[in-house]
């Protein structure tokens, strides 16, 4: 469980302005074979698990909401499933990995996903 939350408190930083459909897609979040779905809709983006090894993930659970690209950067909320709470999080594309980190309190924590291929 201590992963997938890991993998869920996410905030990704993003220097480059990146086009709006790499965000779009499937994500490996490379524990527990979960795999999330970013989608786009109103112009905001937003993720949910579509499927999981972990017999304590929910399907369907969105995790990913109200991101969209500010600046340079994408920003939005990450839902954090031991504390049950959204925090601010950021993201940045490189290639097929999805940079995601998250600060809560003093700590970042930062995680790559891979882009999922079937």
């Amino acid at each position: 469980m201590k992963k997938i939350i890991l993998v869920l408190i996410f905030c990704l930083t993003c220097s480059v302005v990146f086009a709006q459909g790499d965000l779009t897609g499937t994500w490996d979040t490379r524990k527990h074979d979960t795999i999330v779905k970013i989608y786009e809709k109103d112009g905001q983006y937003f993720g949910k698990i579509i499927s999981s090894d972990h017999p304590e993930v929910e399907i369907g659970k969105q995790v990913i909401k109200d991101f969209k690209q500010e600046d340079d950067e994408w920003k939005g909320k990450l839902y954090v499933l031991k504390q049950k709470k959204w925090f601010d999080a950021k993201m940045e594309i490189k290639k097929d990995k999805l940079k995601i980190t998250i600060s809560v309190g003093f700590f970042n924590k930062t995680i790559a996903w891979k882009k999922f291929k079937y």
